[in-house]
């Protein structure tokens, strides 16, 4: 199911739900008989659970793809790679080796303001 699905599916629940309540009241006031409403909302919650729970190809209009897996070899990849500008890179590089990182890269003067 896709997002798209998703979206329709919230929808269709609620629609079938609010009309089986408006049919279950309609129903027992004629009725008379709060088990008659309850008996007919039962229905209506089971048809919105046999409209609502299975995978139906309706919900699957928009199908995402998803990348092809790839080997714990090809998955390698340098962190530093991630990081678009040199000062970045060095300030990572010095976080990952564990060091302190200088004031220049972490954008604070290491002075505290005093409130």
């Amino acid at each position: 199911m896709d997002l798209k699905g998703m979206v329709l599916m919230e929808w269709l629940t609620q629609v079938i739900l609010m009309a089986a309540t408006a049919v279950a009241f309609v129903a027992g006031w004629v009725a008379a008989s709060f088990a008659v409403a309850m008996y007919v909302f039962g229905a209506g919650v089971l048809v919105a659970l046999a409209v609502c729970t299975p995978d139906w190809g309706f919900y699957n209009t928009a199908p995402k793809t998803f990348l092809e897996p790839v080997s714990s070899d090809e998955a390698q990849f340098n962190i530093l790679d991630l990081f678009p500008s040199e000062a970045a890179k060095t300030a990572a590089e010095i976080r990952v080796s564990g060091g302190e990182v200088p004031t220049r890269y972490n954008g604070s003067s290491g002075k505290r303001r005093k409130r």
